[in-house]
């Protein structure tokens, strides 16, 4: 006769055998923040034995006093369950978003406890912060934000993306293989926005800048050539060029306080990606800004081909033709008619200085030589005018 196993044996080596085989990670715990039991997947994710995540607790692995972790579990108390996105950490120190869900039951002895269930879900969250933060800068490069601004919302970007404590873009210097720190964002490095630094053999900025290969440092302070630099205090560093269409726009710099962990191909990873977004945007910026310029150029050349075609001619004409009327006309009459011309002569000036501004600087570069030449196009119409402005160009 085959024996029958108890249904509650059953169900625990089924619960059992779920448990030890789950691709995702499964901590039995106790609200208070203690760790119970963590399946095999747990052990592998958080890069910690069974044994160390039961000793260490909730606290080992996340920052309780984050807010987004305080959400949560208020969330979970009020309704018995809640799932969110949380930021977590490895026994090693590395930190990772997951995916998380938890319920509330009670043990057997009526105690409560809650089941956890968590995934490594980082990548899809790098992803989704690099499409906001491109996002972000091809919405102020389409708003006409300035360069400063754009630049620094690109190290803002940067420095979260990494979790690092300083991130600034160093862009190329008007003396060839010197560097300009262009943005910043941190405690530290944005004062030193605007400081120039020659050119200097073996600069790790100016040696990305020219290869256009990223680099990672361990120890930037200590590598670091000049005294700004060595008191940043910056330790972990990765140094990572923003290139876009064939244009080198310049360095991107990340770095942590000594003491963080180092950085990993992963992390440089991330920072690659987002400088070659950023290098397409600001490719993008470039060519929108270079046909504003033209269409402005254009249009202002066509008001000034209107102003000198049309209003100048008419207005040419009438001068002389108010002259001609003084000559039969009363003495009072011929006064008002001289002041006329006076202002008209005076308005015939403006005009032609507004289309020289208009025409930009390779007409104002020869403006007597442009003024000579209108006088003397328009001499057999102009009369005592023609005489006054040569006298006044002389």
């Amino acid at each position: 006769m085959a024996s029958i196993t108890p249904p509650n044996r059953l169900d625990e080596r089924l619960y059992r055998t779920v448990f030890d085989h789950s691709l995702d990670g499964v901590m039995i715990t106790v609200p208070d923040g203690r760790i119970l039991a963590a399946n095999p997947a747990a052990c592998t994710i958080l890069g910690a034995s069974e044994a160390d995540i039961c000793k260490q607790g909730r606290q080992g692995f996340s920052d309780e006093a984050d807010p987004r972790w305080q959400s949560a579990l208020e969330e979970r108390r009020r309704g018995g369950q809640a799932q969110a996105v949380l930021p977590m950490i490895r026994r090693d120190g590395t930190p990772f978003f997951a995916e998380v869900s938890s319920s509330m039951f009670a043990a057997e002895n009526g105690e409560e406890r809650s089941c956890v269930i968590f995934r490594d879900v980082t990548e899809r969250v790098q992803l989704e912060q690099q499409l906001r933060a491109t996002n972000e800068t091809t919405q102020l490069l389409l708003a006409g934000a300035s360069t400063e601004r754009v630049l620094t919302a690109i190290a803002r970007s940067a420095r979260k993306l990494a979790d690092a404590s300083e991130a600034g873009v160093v862009t190329v210097g008007d003396e060839q293989g010197s560097v300009v720190v262009a943005a910043g964002d941190g405690s530290r490095l944005p004062r030193l926005v605007g400081r120039w630094y020659p050119p200097r053999g073996g600069t790790l900025l100016a040696g990305v800048m020219a290869s256009r290969r990223s680099l990672v440092v361990h120890d930037l302070t200590a590598a670091a050539a000049e005294e700004d630099g060595r008191d940043l205090a910056v330790g972990p560093a990765m140094i990572v060029p923003i290139v876009g269409g064939g244009t080198a726009f310049g360095n991107l710099l990340v770095g942590s306080e000594r003491g963080h962990r180092a950085y990993e191909c992963a992390d440089l990873a991330v920072i690659e990606l987002l400088a070659q977004s950023d290098g397409v945007a600001l490719t993008l910026g470039q060519a929108r800004a270079k046909a504003e310029r033209t269409t402005l150029l254009e249009e202002q050349s066509r008001i000034a081909a209107d102003l000198h075609d049309s209003v100048l001619q008419q207005l040419f004409v009438v001068g002389p033709g108010l002259q001609a009327v003084s000559s039969m006309a009363p003495v009072l009459v011929t006064d008002r008619i001289r002041d006329s011309v006076q202002r008209l002569d005076d308005v015939i000036a403006e005009i032609r200085r507004t289309i020289f501004g208009l025409h930009g600087p390779e007409l104002g570069r020869d403006l007597a030589k442009a003024i000579h030449a209108i006088i003397d196009e328009y001499a057999e119409h102009l009369g005592v005018l023609a005489d006054r402005a040569h006298r006044r160009s002389a």
